[in-house]
């Protein structure tokens, strides 16, 4: 999606849901969207693919880290189903790096001085690895083994 269809669709969403907006409420409005797109173009190709506003969503909503995790690995992966939420290394270092990308840099700050895609690959390998995953092509790591590794990352004060 590009940047005036972002902005026509969100205004009448937005819109629809707070009629009787005021002229300065709809200027705020239209920095608030101008910035979100900026923040959610994560590529910066000045187009919205579904998997940046899927990681988007995965920082910007509620609901707890399960939830999260398990939404946007039925965005980036292609073998999961209803039953069985697993993802590829390949795929989730994808969702990695988004959400990485997302989190760690804002417009022109960096908050980490390390290449995200690396950081992205080595966090999804290490993950594989905990999980005993040794096919780093085919394999996939399922949801809950991802909350087991995440779990005792944070047990260990990682």
């Amino acid at each position: 999606m590009d940047k005036p269809s972002f902005m026509k669709e969100m205004r009448q969403l937005i819109e629809a849901c707070n009629p009787g907006m005021s002229d300065n409420q709809r200027m705020k409005m239209d920095t608030m969207l101008i910035s979100l797109y900026t923040l959610f173009d994560i590529d910066k190709n000045g187009i919205l693919k579904s998997d940046e506003v899927a990681a988007a969503l995965v920082v910007l909503c509620k609901g707890s880290m399960a939830s999260k995790i398990k939404f946007a690995i039925q965005i980036f992966s292609s073998t999961d189903t209803e039953e069985d939420i697993k993802i590829r290394l390949s795929e989730f270092q994808t969702l990695l790096f988004f959400l990485f990308k997302l989190s760690l840099e804002s417009g022109s700050e960096i908050m980490i001085d390390y290449p995200l895609e690396k950081l992205a690959k080595m966090t999804a390998t290490a993950c594989f690895q905990h999980e005993g995953i040794d096919d780093l092509t085919n394999g996939e790591v399922r949801l809950n083994q991802i909350m087991h590794w995440l779990n005792k990352q944070s047990s260990l004060g990682i």
